[in-house]
Formats: C-alpha cells, structure tokens, sequence
C-alpha cells in the first residue's frame, strides 16, 4: 500500500502540486474548498477561500487563496506553469455553508452563498467545468482531495460524499 503524503491546506491559502502520491486538506463552514485537477499531468491545486473578491486588497503567499479571484488566478497561473493545459483543468467544490446568523437573529449573513457564486463566474469565464459540489447547508466539511485521481472526498456529520 502506497503511503500518501499530506498537506493541509490553512484558512486563505492556495497549494499547487505535482505530487501524484499526495493529498491536500481542509475544514471549510462558510469558506469554500476549491479543487482544480488536471488528469492527464496530475496536477491539482486546493485553495480555502474566505471572501468573493479582493476589491484592491493585496495577498501574499500565506493568505494567496483568501479571495476568489485571487486564489482561482493562482492556482491556474501556478498549475499551468507545471504543465497542465487550462481547456483540461476541472473543478470540484466544497463548503459556502450558511454557519453565521445576524445578531438580531434575523436571518443568516449570506458569504458562502456569495463565495459559491463568485467561484463559479469565475470559473466559467476560463471555460472550467465544474464537475461536482457539495456545497450550502449549515454545516461545516472536511475535505480530502487526492492528487493520484482527483477525487475530492467529504466528512461531515450529514455523512461522506466523494465527488
């Protein structure tokens, strides 16, 4: 049995590997895991992002997947740069669970719902199928992505999803 190496992925960061005996790992509630898989070169990165966009706010390598747009540029610039062709990177999405209600108890604070949706205009305008999500609720998500396949598998007390 091959002994996979594990990287964990913090709050507002993005990885990129090459590592096909590799997993990346998070734990989002409202931020959003998102994975990006390039089969043929085994190239997939992970980033945990926490807000929609950047708005002219600047990152540096411990907070690249903090904002949407920012992480989705990283880890397609960085993927890219180790091989991986953009027409063939695929995406899988994690988390945007609504955890936060209003001090007055008036509702929930809709960030991961505005996450999701930022992610996936984005994604779209670089032509990226999003090939599966287990997204919303109001629940957090472990996710396990794995670097030899793809597969991005989900714990949470709803159960296990592998997408």
């Amino acid at each position: 049995m091959i002994q996979l190496r594990s990287h964990e992925v913090a709050m507002g960061e993005a990885r990129v590997s090459d590592e096909s005996d590799g997993v990346m790992t998070t734990f989002v509630g409202s931020c959003v895991a998102l994975c990006l898989f390039e089969s043929s070169k085994k190239v997939g990165g992970l980033a945990h992002i926490m807000l929609p966009e950047a708005g002219g706010n600047t990152t540096n390598q411990a907070t690249n997947g903090k904002y949407a747009d920012q992480a989705i540029d990283y880890l397609l610039n960085t993927m890219q740069q180790k091989g991986a062709k953009l027409n063939k990177i695929k995406a899988k999405i994690a988390g945007g669970a609504q955890i936060f209600k209003t001090e007055t108890g008036n509702g929930l604070f809709t960030i991961g719902e505005r996450n999701i949706e930022s992610i996936k205009k984005i994604l779209d305008k670089h032509g990226i199928q999003v090939l599966g999500e287990e997204t919303g609720k109001t629940y957090g998500r472990w996710v396990k992505f794995d670097l030899q396949n793809g597969a991005v598998d989900i714990k949470s007390k709803r159960g296990n999803t592998i997408l």
